[in-house]
């Protein structure tokens, strides 16, 4: 199988397109649907009080964790520091107002849930630790909890046995779909910095142009955020193989919207 050509330099970007970019909508929309899953499957949906977990929840991953996870990782090459730490401050202060409008209209357990979303969310993508970083977590995180806390957060009580089968195969769609991001070429190796943090361990070499590239294949099981595969060894990717990981993603995104689509109406 024919090997894709490792990005030794950042891909020429606009500033709006960097920005668009880590807004991560593939990984955030799937996200939202489950959001949507646990509000529908509530009796007598708020769509209020949806609206406004819907704002806080988005402004506070897409602009405030993805973009603090930006600042620790790296990967962007065209946005200033201080432009993502910016935007990072304006998604979490949204976030926080969305929480106080809730906690103030619907009482104090709101509050106590969405900052527990957040921290959690906020705690996965600045540590690296494999307790933290693993096929439980990441199914609980993509999929479990976005079905079941927003459930609890429409009907303030415990979640019916239906709702956790739905949180279940949420989750089976957030390990699913993380493993095939692992599939597909890194595409900001040049900028990353948590590969920088982990060339340790065996080496390999391959000749890109005139330069010899040593990457380190980590050791420690050091992963990208996918968590199937090392940092490492998505540097240089069959071209076959991210090829289908790309279509098993769009695949895996229409599934998501269609069932979403299917029990709102």
């Amino acid at each position: 199988m024919e090997l894709r050509k490792p990005r030794m330099e950042p891909p020429k970007r606009t500033y709006w397109q960097e920005f668009w970019l880590f807004c991560h909508p593939k990984m955030y929309i799937p996200i939202f649907c489950f959001m949507v899953w646990g509000t529908v499957l509530a009796p007598n949906p708020d769509w209020f009080k949806f609206a406004l977990e819907a704002i806080g929840v988005t402004a506070g991953v897409v602009l405030g964790a993805y973009r603090i996870n930006a600042l620790h990782d790296g990967g962007y090459s065209v946005i200033p520091d201080r432009d993502m730490i910016r935007t990072a401050a304006i998604g979490v202060a949204v976030f926080l107002i969305m929480a106080s409008i809730a906690t103030i209209v619907y009482g104090w357990y709101v509050m106590v849930l969405m900052l527990a979303g957040m921290f959690a969310i906020a705690v996965y993508n600045i540590t690296h630790n494999k307790l933290i970083h693993n096929s439980i977590t990441y199914a609980m995180g993509w999929g479990f909890f976005p079905v079941v806390l927003t459930y609890i957060y429409q009907t303030a009580s415990l979640p019916t046995l239906s709702v956790i089968a739905f949180g279940i195969a949420a989750g089976i769609f957030g390990r699913m779909y993380s493993w095939n991001w692992g599939l597909v070429t890194c595409g900001v190796w040049a900028v990353c910095r948590r590969d920088n943090k982990a060339r340790i361990g065996k080496k390999v070499e391959y000749q890109c142009g005139r330069e010899v590239i040593v990457n380190g294949v980590v050791d420690d099981g050091r992963t990208c955020h996918s968590n199937s595969i090392t940092c490492g060894a998505r540097i240089q990717m069959p071209k076959e193989v991210a090829e289908h990981g790309k279509l098993r993603l769009d695949i895996d995104l229409l599934m998501v919207l269609a069932i979403t689509v299917a029990l709102v109406l």
